[in-house]
């Protein structure tokens, strides 16, 4: 198989996840159904947050979605590590039956680099799960990032 990704260069500045759950069924009313994170090397982040609406009722009531900022997180070095990851090759891990994430990593000339893959695997590197680490240092333990918030931390 060969490679159909670029393999990120340079700086990251600027990095969007997008996590999706997805699946055979519909979303219960009020479910979360996606996450859009962005964060800067400046330490500015932002969270929206995609809620399903009810299509039980009629009309159906319409999706919503909440958003919240965040200033001087510490940024710089969860931005170093997936700039690290995404500058190797990558092959995603693809599944039919489960959610997605994408990732668009902006480098300082401003070229953009976008990946893919599954909500059923997490990123690791060099023995640390991103996933969780993004959870601990931004400290937003609601964040989906590339497991779907699935993983349990240990003690």
């Amino acid at each position: 198989m060969e490679d159909t990704y670029p393999t990120f260069e340079g700086t990251a500045e600027k990095i969007i996840i997008e996590s999706e759950d997805s699946g055979y069924c519909p979303p219960a009313p009020g479910q979360e159904i996606k996450q859009r994170i962005t964060m800067k090397r400046n330490g500015s982040v932002s969270l929206t947050r995609y809620f399903s609406g009810d299509f039980s009722q009629v009309p159906p009531t319409a999706d919503f979605k909440s958003m919240k900022r965040y200033r001087s997180k510490p940024t710089e070095k969860l931005m170093d590590y997936l700039a690290f990851y995404f500058g190797k090759p990558y092959i995603p891990v693809l599944v039919c039956d489960g959610g997605m994430w994408g990732i668009e990593l902006t480098n300082s000339e401003g070229k953009k680099f976008v990946y893919v893959g599954s909500l059923v695997d997490d990123i690791v590197i060099g023995g640390l799960n991103i996933s969780q680490i993004a959870r601990r240092v931004l400290e937003i333990d609601e964040l989906w990032m590339f497991d779907g918030g699935m993983v349990k931390e240990s003690q």
